[in-house]
């Protein structure tokens, strides 16, 4: 695949003085990073990144702008192109108010916080890839919160490891990284199960409740549970004591031996 040429132009808010702050330059290069990665993710169907970004010119001649490219970190599995693909096309949807499919709830939160200083301390910043053009702007800033707007609910249950827990202050929060689906859930709890969670912590479980979907996000991001089980390593599976003798009769009379061979020639 070829290397993605990204260009990033930031221009300020006073019309007098079109200089940015540099932390807003940091922050919404890093944002955007941390957008890619997740549609790198996304397109890999991986979580470890197959591209990096290298500066190839920057400078401050009103408005400031830098350009970057991706580079291979594994020439073999460089999903770069793909990834823009799809994170041009989703704020592409957002600008034009088009999107059809449900997309990750991480990425479009990523893709809004890109908005938090518009209209604070920056007019715009503009990301260009060949004729990929996307205006970060007070405009596109409305339509992200538009789609931030109402939750839907509904019951479920997801199975997962239950990797960190905050119960100071009576957070009772744990975040339950899932088997499938969303990367991770924010996970919201009743005290009457504090102590289970404490102890679950590093081991799989499955979670009832009641789940939170942002608009147009394929999986929830949060969710209020209502019963947990908890797995322990040595009850997931069977061991071979608990099976053995299971159905003595299942031979039909037969030897192992012959009941294995049986079944061979009948395929």
């Amino acid at each position: 695949m070829k290397d993605q040429v990204i260009t990033f132009t930031f221009e300020g808010l006073d019309a007098n003085d079109s200089d940015v702050r540099l932390s807003d330059f940091v922050y919404e290069l890093q944002q955007f990073i941390s957008a890619s990665k997740k549609a790198d993710e996304i397109v890999s169907k991986g979580a470890t990144a197959t591209f990096y970004y290298k500066i190839i010119d920057l400078h401050h001649s009103s408005p400031a702008s830098l350009t970057a490219k991706t580079i291979p970190t594994i020439p073999e599995s460089d999903a770069g192109e793909s990834a823009h693909d799809y994170l041009f096309a989703v704020m592409d949807s957002i600008e034009k108010k088009q999107i059809k499919d449900r997309i990750e709830y991480s990425l479009l939160k990523t893709i809004k916080s890109m908005t938090d200083p518009i209209g604070k301390t920056l007019s715009s910043v503009i990301v260009r890839r060949d004729e990929n053009v996307i205006y970060i702007n007070t405009s596109f800033k409305e339509k992200v919160n538009v789609i931030f707007g109402p939750e839907e609910t509904y019951p479920g249950h997801f199975r997962g490891m239950l990797d960190a827990i905050n119960v100071h202050n009576r957070a009772n929060v744990f975040w339950l990284y899932p088997e499938v689906g969303p990367k991770k859930i924010t996970c919201h709890f009743p005290s009457d199960i504090k102590e289970r969670a404490i102890q679950a912590v590093g081991k799989r479980v499955e979670i009832r409740g009641i789940f939170k979907y942002k608009t147009n996000a394929q999986y929830p991001h949060e969710a209020d549970v209502k019963t947990m089980d908890v797995f322990e390593p040595n009850e997931e599976y069977p061991s071979f004591m608990d099976i053995y003798g299971l159905d003595p009769g299942m031979t039909g009379g037969l030897s192992s031996e012959d009941f294995i061979r049986k079944i061979r020639n009948e395929q």
